[in-house]
């Protein structure tokens, strides 16, 4: 919390110092806030400041909580040139007919970390389309393991149950083994029909 936070104090501080209070924009002003109530409750852990969060904007909280981080990683991948070093790295163990399959597999999984879907393509956008492009595989199809692989894990993070476990008082600890083996069932499943449908282009 101190390490994280502060680290988004001290940028903060130096921007406002740099460019002034006409420089403060919407996303500096939600991060030099995020980064200060890390950092002012860095004592009682990270638990505690999200639940005092929770507390004040009761039904986004979470969301609100996690989004400024989903855009740090974006800027990471993005301006450091890590996207190009994943892409890459993509493009040396892929061909045309099996980065399908490997895009739906790691879309699958990442959804896991970034359980939100447009925030998600923000993040991977930038390495999953260049190797797309230097492999010569087809786009509409990758695009499409993207979409099954960040649909299949779903069921691991249940957003769109959030309601109904809610409404019926249960925790997802409670169900989970029941989603796990649909989507071991599901994964299996499109593993082979992007395979077969890569092969047939």
């Amino acid at each position: 919390m101190y390490f994280v936070g502060g680290i988004g104090l001290l940028y903060s501080v130096f921007s406002l110092w740099t460019g002034g209070v006409t420089g403060l924009t919407l996303n500096s002003f939600n991060f030099l806030f995020l980064s200060l109530g890390m950092v002012l409750t860095a004592n009682y852990g990270p638990e505690y400041y999200a639940k005092l969060i929770r507390e004040g904007i009761q039904g986004t909280w979470g969301f609100i909580l996690q989004f400024p981080f989903y855009a740090g990683i974006f800027g990471l991948i993005s301006f450091t040139g890590l996207g190009v070093v994943i892409s890459g790295f993509f493009t040396s163990i892929s061909t045309a007919t099996t980065w399908p399959v490997i895009a739906f597999l790691y879309s699958g999984l990442l959804n896991i970390a970034v359980p939100s879907g447009g925030s998600k393509f923000i993040i991977e956008a930038p390495y999953i389309i260049p190797t797309t492009v230097d492999l010569g595989a087809d786009m509409g199809l990758v695009l499409q393991a993207y979409q099954m692989g960040d649909g299949a894990t779903n069921l691991l993070i249940p957003f769109f149950a959030l309601p109904y476990l809610a409404n019926f008082k249960i925790k997802f600890s409670q169900v989970v083994g029941y989603t796990v083996p649909p989507v071991l069932v599901v994964i299996a499943v499109t593993c082979i029909y992007l395979f077969l449908r890569a092969s047939m282009i």
